[in-house]
């Protein structure tokens, strides 16, 4: 028996992600596809001189911030769209994990929002999207 598709939509609270996650709740709901939601919590920043304990309770933050938005938009796809979709919440670099996430779970595609950084930006920081477009092996869908 052939594995049902399985799509990976990465999240956070922008608008693009938001366009991203409507985009793969519809492509999920016309292919019978299982969903996955992944968000990635940054690491706490590190600095000199700041306490563990101080990180720690960052780290906590950030986490439960994290789990905060994942549930916010799985009671949204089950309430406004009729979809079920699962959730995963990781830490560290989100270009990193937002692949390692799709190796894990098999993913057939990746849907990501755009950032709609300008070039300087682009050149400055990097972009998620345009990283795991380049170095993902599975289909990218990126929205806008």
């Amino acid at each position: 028996m052939k594995r049902p598709y399985t799509i990976l939509v990465a999240v956070d609270q922008s608008e693009n992600a938001k366009r991203a996650l409507k985009t793969a709740i519809w492509l999920a709901k016309s292919t019978g596809a299982r969903l996955i939601a992944v968000h990635v919590v940054p690491p706490p920043p590190v600095a000199e001189g700041v306490a563990p304990t101080t990180l720690e309770r960052l780290e906590k933050a950030y986490l439960s911030m994290g789990s905060r938005i994942l549930a916010d938009l799985a009671w949204e796809a089950g309430t406004k769209h009729g979809f079920k979709i699962e959730t995963l919440l990781e830490t560290g670099d989100a270009r990193e994990k937002i692949l390692a996430a799709a190796k894990e779970n098999s993913a057939d595609i990746i849907v990501i929002g755009s950032r709609g950084m300008g070039r300087i930006g682009k050149l400055l920081l990097g972009s998620v999207s345009q990283s795991v477009v380049q170095n993902a092996r599975i289909p990218v869908l990126v929205v806008k």
